[in-house]
This record gives structure tokens, sequence and C-alpha cells, in this order.
């Protein structure tokens, strides 16, 4: 995936990362097909739905990320942390896109305020959403992706979610997403093999990188999965080469033991990637140790952001994990 900026006042050119904003997973609720024939019953559920629609609820009941004001440096290691629930996926899903940014011009149009505390129902949500995303907003289609100045990204970006994509196909395929082998650049294939410590599972595989791992990867373990996927992204930023790509790790590592964890550590983010903008979600201290920046998340706010040594002094988050 690649995003690229607008100019703006927000993202100077020793940013790679301008996110501000209050971020919703959507305004509306998903709705049902509803069946041609309807019983007594099936009619009097269908009157309390909508009369449930129409309950005034304040447009922040819905806001997953609020007072979001981030911007990260290009080549920068940047640690996002924070309790579980707290914020630090959706701050990637914000990053990338895949949320809707509430802004205030669209919020005073149909409402008449910019407060996250006006209440409305249901079809005013849907109208709101409609102005966000620029055309026409069905109730039954899920949010779309919004990109406007609040989320301005520098670089093509290199995503690693927290639950491993893997496609049924062998394990190079994976990697890759390419099937011949004249167009795999086998040097940083090789590296990034290595780097992220499948060298030896490839090894004990039947059929090396060749090796079908099954519908979504089900013949590959917890730990190989999560090293294929960021496997992928590795070798993603590796063939842009001297581009200032941006790598997004949404907690890649949880699922390894402590020494592969390690070592994908050194030979991956500080070793083939050094030289990226890395945002790293992680709950691994001496992860954050190493950061040059640590922003601490709670309750979908940003709650303090600064270098490990220096939250460790004034931060209760640091203070309770170290």
């Amino acid at each position: 995936m690649q995003i690229y900026s607008d100019d703006s006042e927000s993202l100077t050119n020793s940013n790679a990362i301008s996110i501000k904003g209050n971020f919703s997973w959507g305004l509306v609720k998903d709705q049902k097909d509803k069946k041609d024939s309807k019983d007594e019953e099936e009619k009097e559920k269908e009157e309390k739905e909508k009369l449930k629609d129409s309950i005034q609820e304040p447009i922040s009941n819905f806001v997953t990320l609020k007072d979001i004001d981030l911007q990260i440096k290009k080549g920068e290691f940047v640690a996002v942390v924070g309790d579980i629930g707290s914020g630090k996926s959706s701050l990637f899903k914000a990053m990338i896109g895949d949320m809707l940014n509430l802004q205030k011009n669209a919020l005073t149009k149909v409402t008449g305020s910019d407060s996250l505390d006006t209440k409305c129902d249901e079809a005013t949500r849907a109208l709101i959403t409609n102005e966000l995303l620029g055309n026409s907003y069905d109730l039954n289609r899920p949010v779309t992706t919004i990109t406007d100045k609040s989320v301005q990204i520098n670089g093509p970006i290199c995503y690693i979610e927290q639950e491993p994509w893997i496609q049924s196909k062998c394990v190079r395929d994976n990697i890759t997403f390419k099937i011949c082998d004249d167009t795999i650049d086998n040097e940083n294939y090789v590296n990034t093999i290595k780097a992220c410590q499948l060298e030896r599972d490839l090894q004990n595989f039947e059929f090396g990188d060749m090796t079908l791992v099954g519908d979504k990867g089900i013949m590959l373990s917890g730990g190989q999965k999560a090293r294929v996927s960021l496997a992928r992204a590795v070798y993603r930023a590796m063939q842009l080469g001297d581009q200032e790509s941006i790598v997004l790790m949404d907690d890649p590592v949880s699922a390894l033991d402590t020494h592969v964890r390690q070592m994908v550590f050194e030979q991956v983010i500080q070793g083939l990637l050094k030289d990226k903008t890395r945002v790293l979600a992680t709950h691994a201290v001496e992860f954050m140790q190493l950061a040059d920046r640590v922003v601490v998340m709670e309750k979908g706010k940003i709650l303090d952001v600064g270098s490990y040594s220096e939250l460790e002094k004034r931060c209760d988050y640091i203070q309770r994990i170290s």
C-alpha cells in the first residue's frame, strides 16, 4: 500500500507521518437483510429496531481514537504501547486510512455544530458519513477508506497486521507475491528469510519455500505465520531500496519465543530496516528502551510521548510495566 501526502504545514520534509483528529470505525450500525415474509413477532421486533435506531446518541459514543496529534520523523523508530484495548491497532488503521476522521466541517454542515457531544439519530449519522466520504452512502455497505489532510504519509507503507494474513499458496509466494523465479530479487529474498528466522523452518519443510501452507496457513504454527507475514513486509521494504518507506508493525513478534523475538528485533528492526521509518506496537519493555520515542496510549487517546528514560520518570504506565 502506498499513500502520498499533499503539502501541508503539519507534514514537513523531516516528517514521515502526521496524524491529527478524532477517528471512528463507523457512525451507523450494520443493517441485516430483512425477509419478505414476516410474522407478527418479526414485525414487532422490526418496530423495536426502528425505535432503537431513532434514539439520539452523542457522536462521541462512536469515537474510537480521540484528540490524536502525532508526528513521526523520517527514519525514526517509535514504539506504541498501552494496555489491551487502549487503541494501538486502531492508531495503525487510522494511519493507513481505514477509519473515518470526524472532521469538524462535516459535522457542522450536517448538524450545525462541530461538537462530538452533539446528539443525533442514525439517519443523521449516515448523512455525516456521506459528507465525510464524499459520495452516496449505503447503510448495508461497510465504511470505506477515507483520506484527507489530517492523515498524511510521506512515503510508501509496508503494514504488518496483528493477525497474520496468509494466502493458500506456498511460502515463497506468501512472502514475495511473485510466481516466476526470474521476478524475485534473490539477494533481498535470502536476506529476508535469514533475518526473519525462517531458514531452519524451510529446511524442515519437505519442499522448502515451495511448500504449500494450506487454507489460511493451517500447516504453519502461530510463530511461523507471524514470521512469514513479517517477511512479506521486510521483503517489500527492501525492494523499495533507497525510497523512504514506512514500516508499520502491529505487534508481529508477540507469538515468538524470547530468543527468536530478540533475533528478529536485532536482525530486522535494527538490522535490515534500520534506515526505514519504523512504528512498532509492542508490550516488550526491552524494545521500548531501544526506541527513539515511545507513544503511550490509554482509552483511545495518546497519554504521553517521549523517550523511554523520560517516560520512566513521569508516566504511570511505564513505571508499572518496568
